[in-house]
C-alpha cells in the first residue's frame, strides 16, 4: 500500500535508507583527536572510515581538555568544517561554531536522519582554534557500521520473519 511502511523493531535503522534495512550492522564509534588544537590556528585532522562497511552517523559528541589531560573544560572557542573526500562534499556551507555540531556524552548532537559515509572514505576535520589558548578536543561519531553482507539469526523487518 502506497505511504506504508514495514514495522521496525528498532527505530535507529527505520531511519536509514531502505537499501540498508537487510545489511548486517554494529554500533560502532569512530573517534578523531586534536592532541592539542594549536593556537589560533585551523588544525587538520583525517578518519579513515575502515573500507570493510559503510558507516551511519547518528551521533556526534566532543571532551574537551586543558592540555594537562586532567582538566575537562567547558566548549571552548572554536569553528569546525568537515568534508567527505569519498563523496567530495562538506557537511556544511563553511566552518560552524563547535557548540552546533558536537554535544556531550550526556547531550549528544543528533542527527535529524543518520549520515551515511561510505566505506574506504576519508573525513577530514578542520577545526580553528579561536580562543587563542591551546586544548586538547576529543570528537567521536557514534553509530553504525553497516556490512555489505544480509542480516542474518534476526527479525527482518521486510519479510516479517526470522532469518
Amino acid at each position: 500500500m502506497p505511504g506504508t511502511y514495514p514495522l521496525m523493531l528498532n527505530q535507529w535503522v527505520g531511519l536509514l535508507p531502505a537499501v540498508f534495512w537487510n545489511r548486517a550492522k554494529d554500533p560502532y564509534i569512530y573517534g578523531v583527536d586534536f592532541l592539542p588544537a594549536n593556537l589560533t590556528a585551523t588544525t587538520n585532522a583525517q578518519l579513515q572510515i575502515n573500507s570493510d562497511a559503510d558507516f551511519a552517523a547518528y551521533y556526534l559528541t566532543a571532551t574537551y581538555y586543558a592540555v594537562d589531560n586532567t582538566t575537562v573544560l567547558a566548549a571552548p572557542v572554536f569553528t569546525l568544517q568537515i568534508a567527505d573526500a569519498g563523496s567530495g562534499r562538506f557537511w556544511s556551507n563553511q566552518a560552524i561554531h563547535v557548540v552546533h555540531w558536537f554535544g556531550t556524552g550526556s547531550l549528544p548532537y543528533m542527527f535529524v536522519k543518520p549520515k551515511i559515509v561510505g566505506g574506504g572514505s576519508t573525513l577530514t576535520f578542520a577545526i580553528t582554534n579561536l580562543s587563542g589558548t591551546a586544548y586538547n578536543v576529543r570528537l567521536a561519531l557514534h553509530g553504525l557500521k553497516m556490512y555489505p553482507f544480509p542480516e542474518t539469526g534476526y527479525f527482518n523487518p521486510l519479510t516479517m520473519v526470522n532469518s
